[in-house]
């Protein structure tokens, strides 16, 4: 945990270089793995806070093609989204259906 600290603090800086993917990658995906074979999920994908652009973005991925997880991008100030809901409340939010759900747009789905 304190290595994931490590690297959340240098990106918190606005002119700090983002985290070296490779080691964010060996740091995350054990954890990840873990995680998702416990709660019975096939992939997973971890989003950072990107303070200049006031977005989560996505970084890293269990069986999610890197280029899509470096695709999502959602801005905090979609206050109806889910993801942004999880992470400003604190609280799992269920999608049933991500294609016909409204609270995400096209990018997300």
């Amino acid at each position: 945990m304190s290595n994931l600290l490590e690297l959340y603090e240098q990106t918190a800086a606005a002119s700090a270089p983002q985290p070296d993917p490779v080691n964010l990658r060996e740091t995350l995906i054990p954890m990840l793995d873990g995680l998702s074979r416990a709660l019975g999920y096939d992939r997973a994908l971890v989003a950072l806070f990107d303070q200049r652009r006031g977005a989560l973005r996505g970084s890293v991925g269990l069986n999610v093609p890197e280029p899509l997880a470096e695709s999502l991008e959602v801005p905090l100030s979609q206050q109806t989204n889910p993801i942004v809901r999880a992470v400003l409340d604190g609280t799992p939010q269920r999608v049933d259906d991500a294609v016909a759900d409204t609270r995400l747009d096209e990018n997300t789905r």
